[in-house]
């Protein structure tokens, strides 16, 4: 995990419109900060934004769902006061490099922002994914260098 969450805040701290993704200029200013977000996550794990495990065994990389209190929303069909990442581990986890990793990790909280109230949202909807399942990954590999 060292090397990828690395890897994510060098790209939050060095690419301002990778930074921009995550929230509002509001949001960001305040407690929904991305670097904040990632350093409570992934090493705090103290549930402010919710958390990770590397429990996921089903298809794909990871799984972000909202947890805490459920209210439905217009955006995104349902939103939560956090969300659980489940990071399918050892089944893409570490298979091809540290930047594959870090953009996993980046592509998870982009789904955190979009079901967390109050955290600005991501610049993608969840239901973008559905039309094109590799927009999340494709604007993340342009805006924070991939």
């Amino acid at each position: 995990m060292p090397p990828a969450f690395a890897r994510a805040i060098e790209a939050l701290t060095l690419n301002p419109e990778c930074f921009d993704l995550y929230g509002t200029a509001k949001t960001r200013q305040g407690k929904w900060n991305p670097i904040t977000v990632a350093t409570s996550l992934f090493f705090a794990a103290d549930g402010t934004y919710g958390s990770v495990d590397f429990n996921f065994t089903g298809p794909g990389a990871a799984l972000t769902t909202p947890t805490g209190i459920l209210l439905p929303s217009l955006r995104y069909g349902v939103t939560g006061s956090s969300a659980n990442i489940s990071i399918n581990a050892p089944g893409y986890w570490n298979v091809d490099n540290v930047n594959y990793n870090a953009e996993t990790l980046l592509h998870e909280m982009g789904h955190l922002y979009n079901w967390v109230r109050g955290s600005g949202g991501f610049a993608l909807s969840n239901f973008s994914e559905g039309k094109n399942s590799g927009a999340f990954d494709a604007l993340i590999n342009k805006d924070c260098g991939l």
